[in-house]
C-alpha cells in the first residue's frame, strides 16, 4: 500500500476506532464485476457518520461523469494488478458507494466497495461500514484531474 492511501485510510475515524486495512492480501486471478443501478454517490453530510481527517472537511458531490470515468479507471487499474500479479478484488458482483473529499488541496473521490448481495438499508444515504472481510470489501481513492486511481486497499480478514 502506498504511504499515500495509508495515509488517507488510516484517518477514517468509524466510531472511535480505526479502520484497519489489509497492506497485503493473496493475489488472485479472479474478476470483479459492478452490479448495476448499484452506485450511490453520497451526500456531503455522511461526514457526521465519518471523520475524514482532511483538509477541507465540507467536501464535494461527485458528478455521475466522475463516476463513470473513475469506473473505466478502475477497470484499466486493476486489469494491469492482474497483468502485475497483485491482488485483486474476490469474484463478486459489488455495490459502492462514493463520496467526494478535498486531500491534500486536491478533490478526490473515495470509494468504498462490497458485495452487492450484501445490500445495507440506506446504502444510498449513509457509509456502509465493515472492519474485516478480507478482499470482499475494499476501497479506492480516485484523483478526478489525474483521472487515474490513486491506490486500492483491502480490509483485513477476522
Amino acid at each position: 500500500m502506498t504511504p499515500t492511501i495509508k495515509k488517507f485510510l488510516m484517518t477514517i475515524a468509524i466510531t472511535g476506532s480505526l479502520m484497519t486495512i489489509s497492506q497485503d492480501a493473496a493475489t488472485s486471478e479472479q474478476t470483479f464485476s459492478l452490479a448495476p443501478d448499484r452506485a450511490y454517490i453520497l451526500p456531503v453530510g455522511v461526514r457526521t457518520r465519518i471523520e475524514f481527517t482532511l483538509s477541507s472537511k465540507e467536501g464535494w458531490i461527485p458528478s455521475e461523469e466522475n463516476i463513470a470515468a473513475l469506473e473505466k479507471s478502475l477497470t484499466d487499474f486493476l486489469d494491469a494488478r492482474r497483468k502485475d500479479g497483485k491482488t485483486l478484488p474476490e469474484n463478486a458482483p459489488y455495490a459502492r458507494q462514493y463520496i467526494g473529499v478535498e486531500y491534500d488541496g486536491k478533490p478526490m473521490i473515495y470509494g468504498n466497495f462490497y458485495p452487492s448481495y450484501k445490500a445495507a438499508e440506506n446504502q444510498d444515504t449513509e457509509m456502509v461500514l465493515t472492519l474485516d472481510g478480507g478482499r470482499h470489501y475494499w476501497a479506492i481513492l480516485y484523483d478526478p484531474q489525474e483521472d487515474r486511481i490513486v491506490d486500492i486497499a483491502f480490509h483485513g480478514e477476522a
